[in-house]
């Protein structure tokens, strides 16, 4: 299973998980459990967490439950990761019901790296340095708590304590940011403390771009209602825990689809096409409806967390990993028409059509296909008219074209034979001129 690499940091995940302390017997009005991430297994040799997790229940959470681990690119010589200098005291477990000893602690990281979460001690005892690793700053974003997992209420502690979640943040476009999976402590019950950061992890989507053909200047003979072949034009690739997967849970994702691919592929579409006989010129409209096709783009939102009205999304499901992911918006369409996706709408082209013409007006249309690792389809394609350009092309055998009919309607335009070159004017858009 191949991990996550951002820059020169390796990121996996675990399921397995060693229990540190539970709150069992303080009468507290909640419960908690406090687990370390195990990286025992062959396949996270290399591998370090970043934190410890707390678990809002007494119940086991090995492979229920997935949290990132760590590792630097080169494990000698790498910087991506250092050992926290220290251990800061945030919280000691005392007061008349107290069973055990236990305390909780903050790495403080060296210069230029960032702690990712607490950890908890030894009865009393500070971690020792080698428990958790830091990050270098620039792999991460900062972030700010987020919902609160316990806090210490009805427990008899002698200080108040609550242990909350990283937020997510807004990250860049191209890129996704995900939760650690650590926490972080807080002495008091009513919130964190803001200028205790959180940090989450970020990683590339892998956007690939191949440049669109150009539209066909002339063609032969009719053939389709398509007029040039399909192309792949964006691909970017998905980690696993964007996708929910029905045919696979979610462990079953991290080790036979850890990556899903996201593609775009387009081709210009025939909007009409007109053929006229005579020595007069004609004008012919045709309408297009632009936007999406469907409701492919609502169901394929409901499988990822990428909306592609937008440019920012976070999931409509239940993800094992917290997460947020922003798309290009040259590959969303996003771009050119921020209403695009939700509201359709109908554009008139007109064209004019100079005598013994034949010409093909067309636009660009795109396919969404969301894939899995063994190129198994996913989620139902999605379809995009992209209608603020219209494209033209002679057609040089117009015999292939029937006379117009009422889908197509015609005008004559008595126009004299030294007039200036023909032009087209689309309700909306941009005129561009025909043909000579």
């Amino acid at each position: 299973m191949p991990a996550i690499q951002y820059k020169d940091l390796l990121i996996d995940f675990t399921t397995e998980f060693v229990p540190l302390w539970n709150d069992k017997g303080t009468r507290a009005d909640a419960p908690v459990t406090f687990w370390r991430p195990s990286t025992a297994s062959s396949a996270l040799a290399n591998f370090t967490a970043l934190g410890d997790v707390a678990s809002g229940s007494y119940a086991n959470i090995n492979q229920q439950k997935m949290v990132a681990v760590v590792s630097d690119t080169d494990p000698v010589n790498g910087t991506a990761l250092r050992a926290p200098n220290d251990f800061e005291l945030i919280w000691k477990h005392t007061g008349p019901r107290a069973r055990t000893d236990f305390s909780l602690w903050r790495p403080v990281a060296p210069e230029g790296y960032v702690a990712m979460g607490d950890v908890c001690g030894v009865g009393n005892d500070k971690p020792p340095r080698n428990t958790v690793r830091c990050i270098r700053a620039d792999l991460v974003h900062t972030s700010r708590a987020g919902k609160m997992i316990w806090n210490d209420k009805g427990s008899g502690a002698l200080a108040n304590f609550s242990v909350w979640a990283t937020a997510l943040c807004e990250t860049v476009a191209g890129e996704v940011c995900f939760t650690p999976g650590t926490f972080k402590g807080v002495d008091s019950h009513t919130g964190p403390d803001p200028q205790v950061p959180a940090y989450v992890l970020r990683a590339e989507l892998g956007m690939r771009r191949s440049p669109l053909p150009a539209p066909p200047e002339q063609i032969e003979l009719l053939q389709t209602e398509s007029v040039s072949a399909e192309h792949t034009t964006y691909a970017c690739d998905l980690p696993w825990f964007v996708v929910k997967d029905e045919k696979l849970i979610p462990t079953e994702q991290l080790h036979m689809s850890p990556y899903y691919r996201l593609e775009r592929r387009d081709h210009y579409q025939l909007v009409g096409a007109g053929h006229n006989p005579s020595a007069n010129g004609k004008a012919f409209t045709w309408t297009l409806t632009k936007g999406e096709k469907g409701s492919g783009a609502g169901r394929l939102a409901q499988v990822t967390g990428v909306e592609l009205i937008r440019e920012w999304s976070s999931p409509q499901y239940a993800s094992p990993v917290g997460f947020g992911v922003q798309l290009d918006r040259d590959f969303t369409h996003s771009a050119e028409s921020a209403q695009g996706w939700s509201n359709p709408t109908a554009l008139d082209v007109v064209a004019y059509v100079p005598g013994s013409k034949a010409i093909l007006a067309y636009v660009r249309q795109s396919e969404f296909h969301l894939l899995r690792a063994d190129g198994s389809p996913l989620a139902d394609t999605v379809y995009y008219t992209d209608g603020e350009q219209v494209y033209y092309s002679e057609l040089l055998a117009p015999h292939a074209l029937v006379p117009p009919t009422e889908e197509h309607s015609t005008a004559t335009l008595d126009t004299p034979e030294t007039q200036a070159p023909s032009e087209v004017t689309p309700h909306d858009v941009t005129d561009d001129t025909l043909l000579a």
